[in-house]
């Protein structure tokens, strides 16, 4: 939600027109999530001139929120924590060696890794 912005604007797409991309705009973004969803609704006015879109279809809508960027990510379970310090274990020469790490965004079952520090042990 951080990134998402009023006109921003966004590819539809539905299944029963597989070769038809629609645009539209963001319209209304709601500033508080649903009480038992915690979804935030967002209403996007589409350019529909030839009305093939019905009410009550399913779409899909692609958000363009930035240029994608190559990070490093580690599987969430790799990254271990103690005391407040979160850390991973690496190879080094043959031999696992604890490193310090600062993390990032979680995506999916990966985190961000944005900081790495010589090994602790």
């Amino acid at each position: 939600m951080a990134y998402l912005k009023m006109e921003d604007s966004v590819a539809i797409t539905v299944d029963t027109y597989p070769d038809k991309t629609f645009t539209g705009t963001v319209d209304v973004i709601s500033p508080v999530a649903g009480k038992e969803s915690r979804m935030f609704r967002v209403k996007v006015k589409v350019d529909n001139p030839d009305a093939l879109l019905k009410p009550g279809m399913f779409v899909q809508v692609q958000l363009n929120l930035g240029t994608p960027q190559t990070v490093l990510s580690v599987p969430q379970k790799a990254v271990l924590g103690q005391k407040g310090v979160q850390y991973v274990f690496t190879v080094e020469d043959g031999k696992a060696k604890k490193v310090r790490v600062e993390t990032g965004d979680i995506v999916g079952d990966r985190i961000e890794i944005v900081t790495h520090y010589r090994s602790l042990v």
